[in-house]
């Protein structure tokens, strides 16, 4: 549904380009040349390196986003299904760009694609979004002093 929109809107048809398993039968049936289909891989920064944006339309969440937290780590600007963006509990708009539907989801990318300070502006907060929430030795402080306090009390 997005990519229609975004040959109409843009000169020049971004290719997008599916990591992993596909779950939409629309997408999964495409033959244009614009949308490949690569399927799982077990190397992601070759792609995160030839992304301009991360896509991440999910209606369904469990767990932790990581895909979306490991490309914002590789400082690629992220367009996310609202549900995501309270789940990261990243400030959208900001750290991360939400779309409920599908012309909303093209808006975002095109901005994205078209906006290069835009693009940079959210680069920059999600890297910092990942530096203050994801932090390896924040997390190493945080799990030593639960542990600790877990215990304390047994």
């Amino acid at each position: 549904e997005v990519m229609p929109l975004l040959r109409r809107r843009l000169a020049v048809a971004p290719v997008l380009s599916v990591v992993g398993v596909c779950l939409s039968d629309q997408v999964a049936a495409s033959t244009a040349a614009d949308v490949r289909l690569l399927g799982p891989q077990h190397a992601l920064e070759p792609h995160y390196d030839a992304a301009r944006v991360f896509i991440a339309p999910v209606r369904f969440a469990g767990g932790v986003p990581a895909k979306v937290i490991e490309a914002a780590a590789h400082g690629i600007p992220t367009v996310a299904s609202a549900l995501l963006v309270r789940q990261l509990q990243w400030r959208e708009g900001l750290d991360i760009l939400g779309a409920r539907d599908a012309p909303a989801f093209a808006s975002a990318i095109a901005r994205l694609l078209q906006d290069d300070a835009a693009w940079q502006r959210q680069q920059q907060a999600a890297w910092e979004q990942c530096a203050r929430r994801y932090d390896p030795e924040l997390f190493g402080h945080t799990l030593r002093r639960v542990l600790s306090q877990a215990g304390a009390v047994a």
